[in-house]
């Protein structure tokens, strides 16, 4: 048998002689070690030059400079066919034969005189072979090219060459084509990437190459930097570091070989493609890539279609995504991917710099898809407040989250995170001050990780810990906490499992702590410990003014508690304790606690188990209270609490009570009697009835009105209300009934149906199962009141069985002093739901005018009949009838048609905090009833009308009183410079003496007089200006300023010239300088007040004299010191400053000489409540000193009246 042998190109510098020491291997001796290392010398392997034993088998003389070595592992003689004479040598360490002959095809470097080149293909090469070949070849420094291929190499071969290669730093390519080993060509393909600085691409498609040698070409690809082009073949892992583009179609790999290659593609630095459709790559292999390519920055484009894991769209896609910088909104809503709202949240977390706030409450997000959002979240410099609750996240997302916020440092509202982690996170995070931890389940272990993480944070002021199923335990970690804690103010312990042990402990840690001022803990064990967090709140909140406890059944203990904070408290001024448990126990407890109290004002105690011992004991007490000016005791056992109510009122109440006479010694009461109910069990149920009568009554309690309240009632339920209430009903009352819910008609009568319609068979069982509406007016006038109000909102769909049900409410007849109001009127079906989205129709607008001072209920319903028209487009309107033979009003605070002028103002006067629209509000347009973009007012008393400079409809609007819509009175007919034109009219003033109108015609530059007497035309009277504002002194001079010049100039009657008397110093922030001057003011001195705009300040200016900062003035801001572009401005003749605060959405009050102002109405943000504005603009008083106000950008005009309580 012919052996092949291991074949190597050997390159000689020059022609050599060798000598002969031995004809066989029998003699063993030693040849010149010398003569063979020459030979062997462009190797450099250890394997032949380290003390390696050599002898010469045959002998030979080399005819050329190139020459082939062969080597084989047998010291036996073989036969060896070779094509020129031959050089043989062999090694005892280890057994090895070397033959050398002559060849042509050997390539040889002659500058360095290197080998670089070696043919060894088409040998019988095995496993053992490669061995030693690989050991041969692990530190050559010179040969570039091997072919193997042909030969017998199996996978330990290959795997014997790749160790040795890996550390070869020469060797680019290696032919292992044509051997059995399945891995040969991986290998081969590796140690090219390893090494060939120069290729960029690689074709290893279809070659079945699996996860093992998908490792050898990720370790290769590591650090590889110019390869861009690989295509090869791969199961679930494998993978490729610095490649532009790799291709592993069709390749059926699992898992293992994904894990390998996402290790390494870490470190590529240059992959942009990367092309793994059509595998076995499952979720984890996605997601292993997904991991490793989030530190890859070149890769832009993965392709793992037709893959059979869920995540592979998802993960291609954010691989694409990633680097994208402008993509701030990804949408896959309705896909069936659990990850799809993390990563389009985590999308949106990388890109967007506007975005502030991310609400992924309850979206089912686990451990991996926290992943996803974490990633983003880590360098995210706007996400401000995170909303993670109620999801599937354990304590690894959690920890994944941890991590993130140590390098995130704007974080500040974090609602959901693992305790466990939190104790390092807290203390190194700076930013983080709201922690929500609601429904987590922390229970006292997690408390106790919670509270050590809190010992020394220094930014947390809001934990919420409701419903975390923490006992008296965990309420002990929380208490040793803040004994030392100082940033801390809102604690929400609701929903736990707390007693009263852990309550009182929490109270007693809080001696020493004086910041936390809110502490919830309803919904525990016990009502005490519900208590506990009020008295926390009445310990150390200074802001607290009145607390709300109605209906919280509180005994004597927790009233004991409650009153010892009451009895040092200095600023709680209502207190409502309605419908608790209190007994003559816990009365004594009050009476103590009001002996010393200097501060409250109002207390409700009606309809708890005070007996006449406990009266007594009140009124004993408060013989030495003198602040407390309102006692309710109604409905207590004892028969004198209307006396001892009446006393405290008489002996402190200073002003007028409405309804009160002292002559008889008796009480006119306010009573309401209000019922709502939802869910009934024949007809459908509705939405809004309880909530239409628990507002209301919040309403009429505010105006005095004593409250008896039902929701949801049963027939019987609802006849014994309506007894109960009708046996309180003293003569001359004022008595209002409302009922929201069902109602039908049957027979010309109305029927209020009870909750349990499912008992009213037919249309005879309404007589028995349902309230009668006549019969309960009727009751009710039987008790003599001085007037009934009877409100229906009961207009739905309701039936018994026949049709005659579907009709709405027949009319009623009045009797006596009554007033009847329904929702809708007679025979119709009302809406309902109004754009509240919280009341009907009806009630919603009853609310905006049932507690209207000085409005009587005609005028109330007739407000409530004008918006329901306008919110409907007139097709639904309130049935109203009415036997009043006197006017009956429900806030009644004055004598009506008394003046209340401007110059009885005084620091203390309040105005109603929400107003009315009384024109516009109707929206954007040029309709009669609209306005856009309304400037300048004044309000005329002699003629009950107010003037608008409605300034992109270009005209003059006057609105009078309660009118639905307004009169065009100058302009109008477009924008221009025609003398029946105006172009941006600003502002507006009656000139009484002339009988017309002075107009700020802004936007050409004039000021122009409009005849009051039907005239279509005006004149020009200044010209050239840049006015914005003007204003009249009583001497009929006429003020304008100029907002290009800076200055405020006079005209005097009947004279031309003009004088400056504000500003005309150039445009600067000095005392003597103006900057943008808009709406001004003269006082009956004839000192000037002007809206100086851009410095965002309220200047006085006196005759000879430089202005004086009078509100504002410390840069722009929205704090009590600060204005922001203020506008309109009027002074009343305390000196008293009142300006429209543009900027900041409210109207202020700056007293004379004082720092700060004080808000009179809005400053509840940006909006259009009824309590809010949208850049106020103009503002004006009426004589009686209710306040207009032009809302710019709600376009309308409010009305808030003055408030003489």
């Amino acid at each position: 048998m012919i052996q092949r042998y291991l074949s190597f190109e050997l390159i000689l510098g020059s022609p050599r002689n060798f000598t002969e020491t031995s004809t066989s291997l029998k003699g063993k001796k030693s040849c010149d070690t010398a003569t063979l290392d020459s030979l062997i010398v462009p190797f450099q392997s250890p394997f032949w030059l380290n003390n390696k034993n050599w002898f010469v088998t045959c002998d030979y003389i080399p005819l050329a400079m190139k020459t082939i070595l062969y080597t084989t592992p047998i010291c036996t003689e073989v036969e060896v066919q070779a094509e020129s004479p031959v050089f043989e040598v062999s090694s005892t360490k280890p057994n090895c034969r070397l033959i050398l002959h002559r060849n042509y095809n050997m390539i040889y470097n002659i500058e360095n005189e290197t080998l670089t080149t070696v043919d060894l293909s088409r040998n019988e090469i095995g496993d053992i072979g490669a061995q030693y070949l690989a050991a041969t070849l692990q530190n050559h420094q010179t040969l570039a090219t091997l072919d193997l291929s042909h030969n017998r190499i199996g996978n330990k071969g290959a795997l014997y060459l790749y160790d040795a290669l890996k550390e070869n730093k020469t060797l680019i390519k290696l032919n292992l084509k044509g051997n059995p080993g399945r891995y040969c060509t991986t290998v081969s393909a590796a140690i090219q990437i390893y090494n060939d600085k120069t290729i960029t691409k690689m074709d290893l498609h279809e070659k079945s190459i699996d996860d093992i040698r998908m490792k050898f070409l990720a370790d290769a690809v590591y650090n590889n930097e110019v390869t861009s082009f690989l295509i090869c073949s791969i199961d679930d892992h494998g993978f490729i570091v610095t490649l532009i583009k790799l291709n592993l179609k069709g390749n059926p790999g699992s898992y293992c070989t994904v894990v390998s290659a996402a290790i390494q593609i870490r470190n590529n630095k240059v992959l942009t493609i990367l092309e793994l459709s059509h595998n076995r790559i499952g979720n984890n292999g996605a997601q292993y890539l997904y991991d490793a390519f989030k530190e890859n920055k070149t890769l832009i484009k993965l392709n793992l279609e037709g893959n059979p894991g869920s995540y592979c769209a998802t993960v291609s896609a954010a691989i694409q995504i990633r680097d994208n910088k402008t993509l701030i909104k990804l949408n896959l809503k309705g896909n069936p991917g659990r990850y799809c709202t993390t990563v389009s949240a985590a999308i949106q977390i990388y890109n967007d710099k506007t975005i502030s706030k991310m609400d992924l409450h309850g979206k089912s997000i686990d451990d991996i898809a926290m992943k996803f959002l974490t990633d983003a979240v880590y360098n995210n410099e706007t996400i401000t407040e995170l909303n993670l609750e109620q999801n599937k996240i354990s304590d690894i997302g959690i920890q994944y989250l941890a991590d993130a916020l140590q390098n995130n440092k704007v974080i500040i509202n974090l609602r959901y995170i693992g305790v466990k982690y939190l104790n390092g996170l807290l203390q190194t995070n700076q930013v983080i001050t709201m922690m929500d931890l609601l429904g987590n389940h922390i229970e006292d272990t997690g408390t106790q990780y919670l509270a050590n993480a809190l010992q020394n944070n220094a930014t947390i002021t809001e934990l919420n810990l409701s419903r975390n199923e923490i006992s008296d335990i965990g309420v002990q970690y929380l208490a040793d906490m803040l004994r030392n804690n100082t940033t801390l103010v809102t604690l929400d312990l609701s929903n736990n499992a707390i007693g009263d042990i852990g309550a009182q402990e929490l109270f007693n840690s809080l001696e020493t702590n004086k910041t936390i001022m809110k502490v919830r803990l309803d919904y525990n064990k016990s009502k005490y410990c519900e208590a506990i967090g009020i008295a926390i709140g009445i310990q150390n909140d200074k802001t607290l003014t009145s607390i709300d406890l109605r209906w919280h059944q509180y005994g004597d203990n927790e009233i004991k508690l409650l009153a010892n904070e009451l009895y040092k408290n200095k600023t709680i001024t209502y207190m409502n304790l309605r419908e608790n448990k209190i007994s003559d126990t816990g009365i004594k407890y009050l009476a103590n606690a009001l002996k010393n109290n200097k501060v409250l004002t109002i207390l409700e105690l009606s309809y708890n188990q005070i007996s006449n011992n406990g009266l007594q004991c009140l009124d004993d007490a408060l013989k030495e209270n003198k602040t407390l000016i309102k006692l309710n005791l109604e409905g207590n056992s004892g028969s004198y609490y209307t006396t001892v109510s009446a006393a405290i009122q008489i002996r402190n109440d200073k002003i007028t009570v409405p309804g009160f006479s002292t002559s008889n010694n008796s009480i006119h009461t306010k009573r309401a009697l209000l019922i709502g109910n939802n869910k009934y069990k024949k007809n459908s149920q509705l939405q809004y009835c309880i909530n239409d009568a628990e507002d209301l009554a919040n309403k009429l309690y505010k105006i005095d009105f004593e409250i008896t309240i039902g929701t949801n009632l049963t027939y019987e339920q609802m006849n014994r209300i309506i007894e109960t209430f009708n046996d309180k009903i003293n003569p001359g009352d004022l008595v209002l009934f409302f009922f929201a819910g069902h109602g039908c008609q049957w027979s010309h009568l109305n029927f209020l149906m009870p909750i349990d319609d499912d008992r009213i068979k037919t249309n005879t069982d309404l007589e028995y199962r349902a309230i009668n509406a006549q019969v309960t007016l009727e009751k009710i006038m039987d008790y003599r009141p001085s007037a009934a109000i009877f409100l229906l909102d009961c207009y739905r769909n309701s039936f018994v069985c026949e049709s005659s049900n579907f009709n709405g409410l027949s009319s009623m007849r009045p009797i006596g002093h009554s007033f009847i109001g329904f929702a809708m009127t007679a025979n119709k079906v009302a809406l309902d739901k109004s754009k509240n989205g919280r009341n009907s129709l009806f009630t919603s607008h009853l609310l905006q005018h049932i507690d209207q001072p000085n409005f009587t209920i005609g005028e109330i319903m007739y407000g409530v009949c004008n918006g329901m028209m306008n919110e409907t487009n007139n097709d639904q309107c309130p049935f109203r009838v009415s036997s009043l033979r006197r006017k009956v009003y429900l806030n009644q605070q004055f004598p009506i048609g008394q003046s209340i002028p401007l110059n009885h103002f005084n620091i203390n006067t309040k105005w109603r905090r929400h107003g009315i629209t009384m024109a516009g509000g109707n929206g954007y347009g040029n309709q009669l009833n609209q306005l856009s973009q309304p400037r300048g007012i004044y309000v005329d008393d002699d003629h009950q009308t107010v003037y608008i400079a409605d300034w992109l409809n270009h005209r003059i609007v006057v609105w009078k009183y309660r009118a639905k819509s307004g009169q065009v009175v100058a302009g109008g007919n477009g924008y221009g410079n025609r003398s029946d034109q105006l172009y941006f009219p600003t502002d507006v003033i009656v000139d009484k003496k002339n009988n017309s109108l002075i107009i700020c015609d802004q936007g050409n530059r004039r000021v122009v007089r409009w005849s009051r007497q039907n005239s279509t035309i005006g004149e020009t009277i200044i010209s050239d200006i840049d006015c914005y504002g003007l204003t009249m002194d009583k001497n009929g001079d006429l003020y304008v300023s100029d907002y290009m010049k800076n200055e405020v100039r006079r005209w005097k009657q009947e004279e031309k010239e003009e004088i400056i008397v504000a500003g005309g110093n150039g445009k600067g922030n000095h005392l003597n300088q103006l900057n943008c001057p808009t709406y001004i003011f003269v006082d009956e001195d004839h000192s000037i007040y002007v809206s100086d705009c851009d410095n965002h300040r309220v200047m006085k200016w006196t005759k000879r004299a430089k202005g004086v900062v009078v509100a504002g003035g410390n840069g722009q801001g929205n704090s009590l010191t600060q204005l922001s572009y203020p506008r309109g401005v009027a002074v009343d003749q305390l000196g008293n400053v009142y300006v429209a605060d543009y900027d900041n959405h409210r109207v202020m009050r700056w007293c004379e000489g004082s720092k700060e102002g004080s808000i009179v109405v809005g400053g509840n943000g940006k909006g259009e409540q009824s309590n809010q504005f949208n850049c106020p603009t103009g503002l004006s008083f009426d004589v009686q000193g209710n306040l207009y106000v032009v809302d710019h950008g709600n376009a309308r005009i409010q009305k808030f009246h003055i408030d003489l309580n």
